[in-house]
């Protein structure tokens, strides 16, 4: 991964002004994949939207992790399904 594709979980937080415990709790929900780089933890730039997302959850609806966690699964889920409904009416196209 390139160097310019990463960033780190101190400058989200400094730049999104939440504590450190709430990406680690999304770490340990397993809602982003974190790694170590010279004692330093980072995070790839693609997750941002994601872990804004979930920012808004926590701290402007009051929403708990267990409850960012559903829902985070089921858009995951909806934007899958998005996706196969494209893909199904390319497919149907071609035969109309």
């Amino acid at each position: 991964m390139n160097k310019k594709d990463i960033i780190s979980i101190e400058r989200i937080c400094s730049a999104y002004k939440v504590p450190n415990e709430f990406i680690d709790e999304l770490i340990e929900f397993e809602l982003i994949d974190a790694f170590d780089i010279d004692r330093q933890r980072f995070v790839s730039e693609s997750v941002l939207p994601d872990i804004e997302k979930m920012i808004n959850m926590r701290y402007e609806l009051n929403i708990n992790m267990e409850g960012i966690s559903v829902i985070h699964n089921l858009l995951q889920r909806i934007e899958e399904m998005d996706e196969e409904i494209r893909m199904l009416r390319n497919r149907l196209r071609r035969y109309e």
